[in-house]
């Protein structure tokens, strides 16, 4: 248990290491061409949706876990240490998952046992483009953004095609002025 996310050859500098810093450069940090970064990065996906993460501590139950994500509404809660730094993400997934292993039991297990440890990470200035390829490539929905080894916000999957819809609309509607104006 624990480590799910990723691809096992993944680049390490997308690794959120387990004392909240960032392995390497900053985290998902890939290198970014013109066309890039003019594409809508996560800071403004933040903006929009604001900056309130979910957050649990690693003795927190998976009973807890689950009546938090019921709760709210949400689809993943990150997993912070003693001085704030990401330690771990517990999702509907992993719940489904330990409970299918330990039945019943899981409910009184801690999430330090069954959290995804590795946790893959961005930046503020990390591209929408970048975030569908971790996440798909990752095969994961949640995405702590983190800067300089503080936890500043998430992204799930769903504000990334929503505001990758947003951006595509825009350029749909300023081609259809362009046209329109001839």
């Amino acid at each position: 248990m624990g480590k799910r996310r990723g691809d096992p050859e993944q680049d390490p500098r997308e690794i959120c290491t387990a004392s909240g810093g960032v392995n390497g450069l900053q985290a998902a940090s890939l290198g970014q061409s013109k066309k890039e970064a003019l594409n809508l990065i996560i800071a403004n996906i933040l903006k929009v949706k604001g900056r309130s993460v979910s957050t649990a501590r690693p003795d927190d139950t998976v009973q807890e876990i689950a009546n938090r994500l019921s709760q709210r509404k949400i689809g993943a809660i990150v997993i912070v240490g003693d001085a704030g730094k990401v330690c771990g993400i517990i999702s509907e997934r992993d719940l489904i998952r330990v409970i299918a292993q330990h039945g019943a039991k899981a409910l009184q297990m801690t999430v330090i046992d069954v959290m995804t440890k590795e946790v893959v990470c961005c930046t503020e200035q990390t591209s929408v483009d970048e975030i569908m390829e971790l996440m798909t490539r990752g095969r994961f929905r949640h995405l702590p953004v983190v800067e300089d080894g503080g936890l500043v916000g998430i992204v799930s999957i769903g504000d990334v095609v929503k505001h990758h819809i947003a951006e595509v609309e825009l350029e749909v509607s300023a081609m259809r002025g362009y046209f329109a104006t001839g």
